[in-house]
């Protein structure tokens, strides 16, 4: 499913350079993982090729590069951090290496920025990554995507707390 296939999204999201940035974070680490390309160069690549044309691609507007280079390098650089709390947040659907490759680069992006000192509300990553989710996927896989970021923040907050 693309982005193209919901026009209600489409116009909802207009002129949104975060959110913008978050769906090439994501489509940044799919690329990493499906041609084991090292993060500095698909991130040069984005920046120098991709960004620009994002807006005609998905009509999200420009996306913010400070906040796709931080998304996309700091969840490639934390993944064996990342990947055991998806694990966790997951033990009873399985393992994060029997989800689709987008799906396993959303649900890291969106943990990288809860955990992130990127300092954006909870509510508001949550939100931003369960929206991309609506865009390739049906309404069970969003709900998991909820699920997963929904236990990452309260643990995050139990851990803050303790």
């Amino acid at each position: 499913m693309t982005l193209d296939k919901h026009p209600k999204k489409k116009q909802e999201w207009s002129a949104r350079p975060r959110t913008a940035a978050r769906l090439a974070a994501v489509q940044a680490l799919y690329q990493m993982k499906m041609t084991g390309s090292a993060p500095t160069d698909i991130i040069e690549e984005f920046v120098h090729f991709r960004l620009s044309t994002a807006e005609e691609n998905h009509g999200l507007g420009i996306p913010d590069t400070q906040l796709f280079r931080d998304l996309t390098s700091g969840t490639a650089g934390h993944l064996n951090h990342i990947d055991p709390l998806i694990a966790s947040a997951l033990s009873k659907e399985g393992s994060l290496d029997k989800l689709e490759t987008t799906l396993q680069a959303i649900l890291q992006v969106g943990v990288f920025e809860l955990l992130s000192p990127l300092e954006t509300p909870t509510e508001v990553v949550i939100n931003e990554y369960v929206d991309l989710t609506h865009a390739f996927y049906e309404k069970q896989t969003v709900g998991l995507v909820n699920g997963v970021l929904d236990k990452v923040a309260l643990s995050r907050k139990q851990n803050c707390l303790g």
